[in-house]
């Protein structure tokens, strides 16, 4: 993280702890990581891989996915995070998720795109089951799985106090009691 040292004070506040992914995910306060991966990946790729992770929680993903696929979700999330460290110079395993069409899309955005394409390639495979039979649908897995759901982490909810300059509902601006501000 010392070349782009960006990712590596997002990295200060998380707490590293090892546990049973197949990879790394982050539930926005800790990364857990799985042992064997992070030995297997070069330098480079681990600190990619951190970058990777600390995007999802700068852009709170963790507490976006509302109702939504978590598998699904993940890969809009790995859609969106992964050309960032990418366009920095920044190197990511082999494998990653990245389409040039879903360059400087949101993960909301692209989770939409990815459901068309869902929906669409299960009516497909309901067109093409014979006498009747239903075929089970499989999820969208473009170039990869999604391995950052952790569906037993709680959605986190933040409570913003105003800045000292903050509006009031008319629209007036109010100023800070405290002195200096």
């Amino acid at each position: 993280m010392v070349a782009v040292p960006f990712f590596g004070t997002l990295c200060v506040p998380l707490k590293l702890v090892a546990g049973p992914v197949p990879t790394m995910a982050t539930d926005g306060r800790r990364i857990v990581y799985n042992p064997k991966y992070i030995e297997e990946l070069k330098p480079a790729e681990l600190e990619g891989v951190l970058a990777h992770e600390v995007l999802h929680c700068a852009l709170a993903h963790h507490c976006r996915r509302g109702q939504r696929n978590p598998e699904l979700w993940n890969e809009a999330a790995d859609y969106a995070v992964n050309p960032i460290p990418l366009a920095t110079g920044i190197v990511l395993p082999p494998g990653v998720l990245a389409r040039p069409a879903f360059a400087n899309l949101s993960a909301e955005e692209i989770y939409a795109r990815l459901m068309k394409t869902q929906k669409s390639s299960e009516l497909d495979s309901n067109d093409k089951s014979t006498a009747g039979e239903q075929q089970e649908s499989q999820p969208c897995r473009p170039g990869g799985s999604a391995e950052l759901s952790m569906p037993s982490v709680k959605r986190v909810s933040v409570r913003l106090k105003p800045s000292g300059n903050a509006r009031s509902r008319n629209g007036a601006s109010r100023r800070s009691r405290r002195p200096g501000v």
